[in-house]
């Protein structure tokens, strides 16, 4: 048996849909955490809400794309509190970070005192 060391905390993981994000999702749920799953594909956060739930964990899915400022920006605001951020879903750019404009894969958590993320964006 997992050690509950997230009992009654929201952990919140971008990307827990698939890959290392379900896994975490699944074990931050096994530990205690109240898992909210942002994700584009909603299919896949169900799925693995299934499996947590059929483990006797809670969890939930917001829609989210990481890529859009006020889709994060609108999951957050759905929440009340967030104790643990994972930060694992990503977009990808090609190119020459030196000539990025556009500060991307910021997540700013309003109910933290922390930023989160990176911004690439040499000018900021």
């Amino acid at each position: 048996m997992a050690d509950k060391r997230f009992e009654g905390k929201l952990a919140v993981v971008t990307g827990g849909g698939a890959g290392i994000g379900r896994a975490m999702s699944k074990r931050l749920a096994a530990e205690g955490a109240s898992v909210a799953i942002f994700e584009r594909n909603l299919d896949a956060a169900k799925a693995v809400i299934e499996e947590i739930e059929a483990a006797s964990g809670q969890a939930s899915c917001v829609e989210v794309d990481v890529s859009s400022e006020s889709s994060v920006q609108s999951a957050f605001d759905s929440l009340n509190k967030v104790d643990v951020l994972i930060n694992n879903a990503g977009i990808g750019s090609v190119g020459n970070v030196e000539a990025t404009t556009t500060p991307w894969m910021i997540l700013r958590c309003p109910r933290s005192t922390s930023r989160v993320g990176s911004s690439l964006n040499p000018q900021a």
